[in-house]
C-alpha cells in the first residue's frame, strides 16, 4: 500500500504495480509532462467527454501537469499521489486508445510516435511493451 511509511521500489495501485517517477530519466519525465499539457491544452479530447474519459476534470489534471514531475509520490492523502497516478494513467491511456486520425497534430503535441509512447507506458505500468513497439524514445 502507499500510506505504510516506508519507501518502495514500486508502488501497487490498482493491481499494477507502477514505477515511481523518480525512476524515470529526463527525457521520460519529459515526455510524460508533455503528454499532461497535451491533454489539457490541445485538441485531443471535447471538453464534454474529459471528465468521463479522465475520472478527473481538465482543471484536476492541469493542477497535476503543473506540479509534474514534482510530486510527492509517497502522499496518499486524498487528492495528492492518487490524482497524480490517475492523471498520468488516463493521460497515456486515452492519447493511445482515444481516436486520434490526424497525425499531424499528434507531432505538434507529442515528441514520440504512438508505439514510442506505448513503451513509456508500459514502463511506467511495470508491464511488457507489445511484440513490435518502438524501444526508444528518441525524437521523431
Amino acid at each position: 500500500m502507499l500510506g505504510d511509511g516506508k519507501c518502495a521500489e514500486n508502488f501497487c495501485y490498482a493491481r499494477i504495480t507502477l514505477m515511481p517517477i523518480s525512476a524515470l530519466n529526463d527525457e521520460e519525465q519529459r515526455i510524460i509532462a508533455l503528454c499532461l499539457r497535451a491533454a489539457v491544452d490541445g485538441p485531443f479530447f471535447p471538453d464534454g467527454e474529459f471528465h468521463s474519459l479522465f475520472g478527473m476534470t481538465r482543471v484536476e489534471v492541469l493542477s497535476v501537469a503543473d506540479r509534474f514531475p514534482d510530486v510527492d509520490e509517497f502522499d496518499d492523502e486524498p487528492g495528492s499521489n492518487e490524482d497524480t497516478w490517475l492523471a498520468i494513467n488516463n493521460c497515456l491511456l486515452n492519447l493511445l486508445g482515444y481516436p486520434r486520425g490526424n497525425e499531424r497534430v499528434w507531432e505538434q503535441w507529442i515528441p514520440v510516435s504512438p508505439d514510442a509512447l506505448d513503451q513509456l507506458f508500459m514502463k511506467w505500468k511495470g508491464g511488457t511493451p507489445r511484440p513490435g513497439a518502438s524501444t526508444t524514445f528518441a525524437e521523431k
